[in-house]
């Protein structure tokens, strides 16, 4: 994203208060001396592109003004201090810019996602048809929370290109797990659910254990018979409609 970013060419209207000067285009309207210049050319382009989004929406989905309000906090500058802020040449293609930036913000690359979201459902379909006694929500919660689906998360390719059975004696011995008794989930679900959770992780790039808490197993159960049979990514957006908040 960010060679994309190099070529942005925007230029942001602001009107600064401090020291009553204002910037309008680039020329004053006061004849002051600004005392503190921030140039963003010094900076980051992503710390750029961050003052920008948080003046101008370049779409208007919910996933963009979710997913704008994080990169803000991560890559944005407190320009209260300055009296004039001095940003990248003038273009309006950094509206195209900043929209196609919200496509490349995803948990981890997509050459990873198919093989996560597949050996996920069947991590989850594998504990469930293995164990039918042992509690497979029980499982799930645990398993959204650990310390191994944080690695996937993160891209570690160790991680993230393990079979099932290699991923369940992973997880076994670095989280420290065992199962509970209960009742196993029973048909495609457990399958189902796995790949749900997999997929919405990478979409809206938020922890799986954050993923957890927004969307709970116990709504999935209730949803599958409504979902199961819509396209995983579009079975994602409309429960992110709901629970992307």
């Amino acid at each position: 994203m960010t060679d994309r970013l190099e070529e942005m060419a925007y230029k942001l209207e602001r009107r600064c208060e401090c020291g009553k000067i204002s910037l309008f285009h680039g020329t004053f309207e006061k004849n002051v001396v600004p005392t503190k210049i921030l140039d963003f050319q010094e900076k980051n382009v992503l710390s750029w592109l961050a003052e920008l989004m948080k003046h101008r929406d370049a779409a208007d989905s919910k996933r963009y003004r979710m997913l704008s309000k994080k990169f803000i906090e991560k890559y944005g500058i407190d320009t209260e201090e300055y009296d004039v802020i001095k940003g990248w040449r003038a273009n309006a293609s950094y509206f195209y810019i900043a929209k196609s930036g919200e496509k490349n913000m995803r948990a981890y690359a997509e050459a990873y996602l198919n093989d996560v979201v597949e050996n996920q459902g069947k991590l989850f379909d594998f504990v469930a048809q293995s164990f039918p006694d042992k509690d497979t929500e029980e499982f799930i919660n645990t398993y959204m929370k650990s310390k191994t689906r944080k690695s996937i998360d993160e891209a570690q390719a160790y991680v993230n290109t393990m079979d099932v059975k290699e991923l369940w004696k992973y997880f076994l011995e670095t989280d420290h797990y065992a199962l509970k008794s209960g009742e196993g989930l029973k048909g495609f679900m457990p399958d189902w659910i796995g790949e749900f959770y997999a997929y919405y992780q990478w979409y809206y790039n938020i922890s799986s254990s954050e993923v957890i808490k927004k969307v709970p197993v116990e709504f999935l159960k209730k949803a599958y018979y409504g979902l199961h049979d819509l396209e995983l990514e579009l079975a994602v957006k409309k429960v992110g409609e709901v629970y992307w908040i």
